[in-house]
């Protein structure tokens, strides 16, 4: 969860201070102090959506640059940060996409429904998002930017239209994906061995079935 909403700041940072540009046109000699025009995270309103312990943390660490920070989630919550997903779409300078993938999530976010001028970070699934109408709205300039680090097909596939598209991050769906997380993940994948081997009960189970391995295992070579 830290990574992934770590992966989120970054990347949004990235498009509303336009560091890719900058470095592009640094690079290719240009010098455009005054034509970049930048948007401070600070004075943004960051929308989450999706408040499982990624969205916890997104909201922590964007939080901490000291804009409004809103969220929704598919369960109400007494929360005066809850907000309605229209509204959401609709006030949010910055909306962060981390909700899970299912029948109910598909295509959930319509970009053309955003404020103009917005900027999408989307760190869940491609399919939550409607491609098509992300594409749309960038096109027509409906949208501010985008940060993906997921898409309908991965890879992306050659002549994918958001390749060329400006202002847009693309990402190798790899926001979870760092040398620390990785240590956490062999971690627990090491401790959940255990625990089956010993009978004892296992977490972070996705589909909800496990049976612990009743019989333990002889620490004799013969066995």
């Amino acid at each position: 969860a830290g990574a992934v909403a770590e992966w989120c700041v970054a990347a949004a940072l990235a498009v509303t201070r336009k560091l890719a540009a900058a470095d592009a046109a640094v690079r290719a000699g240009e010098w455009p102090q005054q034509a970049l025009q930048p948007r401070e995270l600070g004075a943004a309103r960051v929308g989450v959506v999706g408040y499982g312990p990624i969205g916890e943390a997104c909201a922590r660490l964007f939080g901490a640059f000291g804009g409004r920070v809103s969220y929704w989630t598919r369960t109400p919550r007494e929360d005066p940060r809850y907000t309605a997903l229209e509204d959401l779409l609709e006030t949010s300078d910055v909306v962060v996409v981390v909700i899970a993938l299912s029948e109910e999530t598909r295509g959930l976010i319509d970009p053309r429904r955003l404020k103009r001028g917005a900027v999408l970070v989307n760190a869940a699934r491609g399919g939550v998002v409607d491609q098509d109408g992300l594409v749309a709205a960038l096109r027509s300039g409906h949208l501010g930017g985008a940060a993906l680090d997921v898409f309908d097909a991965e890879p992306l596939p050659p002549g994918d239209p958001l390749r060329e598209l400006p202002g847009v991050l693309l990402s190798p769906h790899v926001a979870g994906v760092t040398q620390e997380a990785t240590g956490r993940l062999m971690t627990v994948t090491l401790d959940n061995l255990a625990a089956a081997v010993e009978g004892r009960e296992v977490v972070n189970v996705v589909n909800g079935v496990c049976q612990p391995i009743t019989r333990k295992y002889s620490e004799s070579p013969a066995s």
